[in-house]
């Protein structure tokens, strides 16, 4: 008799994830990049740091309507203070596409500023991520 797992998230993420080609994952962001940054904040760190730049890949890649580009960057930033938070980001190669995804918001931001009373403002949400970029990378060296 087959048991049940004890983590139905990691379960899930498995299957959006695991042995999946980039073009089958951007498809996945693009159906629901709220499912996909939660499955992200969910995986344990070692796969975080594997999967983890498939989202900065579909948040540079502007494949997304315009009116779901400050939906994009809420889940971008609120994965990474996660994350930041609990220490988990442990490859270099991440942290290095983290740091041009910040840049890309900054270059875009009125691509990415949605509404301030539901998702704050974006130039200060920036502001304080890169200074925990920056506090984290210190750490870490």
């Amino acid at each position: 008799m087959a048991t049940e797992p004890d983590n139905l998230d990691l379960v899930y993420a498995q299957k959006i994830f695991y042995q999946q080609d980039s073009k089958t994952i951007h498809a996945s962001f693009a159906r629901s990049v709220i499912e996909r940054a939660d499955e992200l904040r969910f995986m344990p760190d070692n796969l975080f740091n594997h999967y983890g730049h498939y989202f900065t890949d579909y948040v540079v890649s502007f494949d997304y309507p315009e009116f779901d580009g400050d939906m994009v960057a809420d889940c971008f930033l609120n994965l990474l203070s996660e994350k930041f938070s609990n220490n988990s980001v442990i490859s270099a190669g991440l942290l290095q596409k983290v740091e041009q995804v910040l840049h890309f918001f900054a270059e875009n931001i009125s691509f990415f500023q949605g509404e301030r009373d539901i998702y704050g403002d974006l130039s200060e949400r920036l502001e304080a991520t890169f200074l925990a970029l920056e506090s984290y990378q210190s750490k870490r060296q």
